[in-house]
């Protein structure tokens, strides 16, 4: 997805894989349910900038996606800017 540069990109649920870094300097939106499952895996590193929030939001108006049920596998380093919101499992790899 943008070649890792994920910043402003809605995801609905499912697995996600890039080979290399990934950069979100915007907000991104996660869609789905309360029992949907979001799996990002990353090779590299990510970096996620200051103030960006990874929001979490109903897709039909039911329970939204719960943060245990997003997971970020990162092979490498996480940085994550002051003031971010990133309601999620982080698993890293250093």
């Amino acid at each position: 997805i943008r070649s890792g540069l994920i910043g402003g990109e809605t995801f609905t649920p499912g697995v996600y894989k890039w080979t290399s870094f990934v950069v979100c300097d915007t907000d991104i939106t996660l869609v789905g349910s309360a029992t949907d499952l979001f799996i990002f895996q990353i090779d590299s590193y990510l970096s996620v900038g200051a103030g960006v929030t990874v929001k979490l939001l109903s897709a039909d108006g039911s329970d939204k996606p719960v943060q245990a049920n997003v997971v970020w596998q990162i092979h490498g380093h996480v940085s994550l800017g002051a003031s971010t919101r990133f309601e999620s499992v982080l698993l890293c790899r250093i």
